[in-house]
């Protein structure tokens, strides 16, 4: 459930054209990284969920990372900023106002 949102846009944002085991590996290992000491103390051992987008965005920009690596980007050239190209992509809801007529 964590990493599936990140780890499927940043093969997108990057045109990657295979998910390779590494890839997953490296989603799992952002996963990790953005558990912090306080989702432990709490019991956690994944993060808290009211974080998924935040966490999606770094395991995004890993999961292209590692597509570069490979040679499975095709996205060229490669975006200096990972992390901003992620974000820069997003998309985020908008609640417009309701009216009555």
């Amino acid at each position: 459930m964590f990493i599936f949102p990140g780890l499927g846009f940043g093969a997108y944002l990057c045109h990657a054209t295979k998910v390779s085991d590494e890839m997953v590996a490296a989603a799992t290992a952002a996963l990790a990284d953005c558990t912090t000491e306080e989702d432990f103390a709490q019991g956690r051992i994944y993060p808290d969920i009211n974080r998924i987008r935040e966490i999606s965005i770094h395991i995004a920009a890993r999961v292209m990372a590692t597509a570069y690596e490979q040679g499975l980007a095709q996205l060229k050239p490669r975006p200096n900023d990972l992390i901003e190209y992620v974000k820069s992509n997003m998309w985020y809801p908008k609640v417009l106002p309701f009216c009555y007529v």
